[in-house]
């Protein structure tokens, strides 16, 4: 329920979701994936996903597709001349399932993306990863590991971020 609640409040800030792994198949069968669901979004992305004929949430396939979004990521900075941390993306898995997704999200991490979960990994017994995680990869990566179970709370902290880089980026 938190990954269908968390788009939904996502595209009524104009923020559009790709999504890939099992978060897909319920993302989909709340009909997130029908261009129908542009009526949902809020004006700016209504706009554009009306004038495209596409959904405000795309399914990039399965849990291993992590590598079509990082193809996404690679050629929209490429094409703005700038590196992927400061892309306007933020990865998600809030309700991961199995390890692949975590190895999936230290991948987006690596690549200078924050990552937010709402269950925390298995790390959270040792001060020095959960540190470096949510903290000390901002400086290494770009990457930040965002950790809270509040569909609220999350949105915000993710449309913050976002916002941010949309507005370094003059978009």
């Amino acid at each position: 329920m938190f990954t269908v609640e968390l788009a939904e409040e996502l595209i009524k800030r104009d923020i559009l979701v790709l999504s890939a792994g099992c978060s897909s198949g319920g993302l989909e069968n709340v009909g997130l994936m029908s261009p129908k669901a542009a009526k949902l979004a809020g004006d700016n992305l209504r706009e554009v996903c009306e004038s495209l004929g596409i959904p405000p949430v795309l399914n990039f396939g399965p849990c291993l597709a992590i590598g079509r979004l990082e193809i996404v990521a690679t050629e929209l900075a490429k094409y703005l001349g700038i590196d992927i941390p400061q892309l306007p993306l933020i990865l998600s898995a809030p309700q991961w399932l199995e390890e692949q997704a975590l190895a999936d999200g230290l991948f987006g991490l690596a690549l200078g993306l924050p990552l937010h979960l709402a269950l925390p990994p298995f790390v959270t017994g040792s001060k020095v990863a959960v540190d470096l995680f949510t903290e000390g990869l901002k400086g290494i990566t770009g990457g930040q590991l965002i950790i809270d179970d509040d569909v609220e709370r999350t949105a915000d902290t993710l449309e913050n971020i976002i916002i941010d880089r949309r507005k370094k980026l003059g978009l």
